[in-house]
């Protein structure tokens, strides 16, 4: 299996998790309420950027923000898909909020490996930038596999591989993020019950990976 290595990310990851494993639903409260630093009992993105910026500057990524706001809130990277949304639907609800952690660490992992390939930071990469960068994709091919790879990737036909189609391309690679994160990309409709319980306040605990 194909492996991205996001090693900087993973010690803020396990704090998290093991936070809310170890103080259980008061220390998810606790957490949520600092997000939802206005009481609403939900979550705008400006909220989620606030506290992301003050408290975890690591995650601190706008691209990574907005892709797990829109992944959480729509579940999918569509700006029209938002612009019709429509109540509690518009903003991240508590048993939501495990979820949205997630997401933020897994744009905010894939944003970093792409910022890696794109060694000018012109927020896109070139054919020349990936077939030098296929190492940190986890992935081993030579030149002239990398070039045939990239025309895959970019669907566009742009001849830069934005940030978008390299989003999909590890989804549909099904190439594994260290740390245990899911492998495609997450959606708001799968909250599994840990999750749920972690912050909302039902019956069942918030314990193992789910917690987080």
């Amino acid at each position: 299996m194909t492996v991205i290595s996001t090693a900087e990310f993973d010690e803020l990851e396990n704090q998290i998790r093991e936070m809310i494993n170890e103080g259980g639903r008061a220390k998810a409260l606790e957490l949520w309420n600092r997000f939802d630093y206005n009481g609403s009992g939900q979550l705008s993105l400006a909220e989620i950027d606030k506290q992301i910026t003050e408290e975890f500057p690591l995650l601190n990524n706008t691209d990574a923000l907005i892709r797990a706001f829109y992944f959480t809130t729509v579940g999918c990277m569509d700006t029209e898909a938002y612009k019709k949304a429509q109540g509690e639907d518009a903003y991240v609800q508590k048993n939501e909020f495990m979820k949205l952690l997630r997401n933020i660490f897994y744009f905010n992992k894939l944003w970093s490996v792409f910022d890696e390939i794109d060694t000018d930071d012109d927020r896109r990469v070139s054919v020349d930038e990936f077939v030098a960068g296929t190492d940190e994709c986890g992935l081993e091919l030579s030149p002239e596999e990398a070039a045939a790879k990239f025309e895959e990737i970019d669907t566009n036909g742009g001849g830069m591989i934005l940030f978008s189609e390299f989003v999909q391309f590890v989804a549909d690679s099904k190439i594994q993020l260290e740390g245990g994160l899911q492998v495609d990309p997450p959606t708001s409709a799968d909250a599994s019950s840990e999750d749920i319980a972690a912050v909302s306040g039902s019956s069942t605990d918030a314990e193992g990976d789910n917690a987080v």
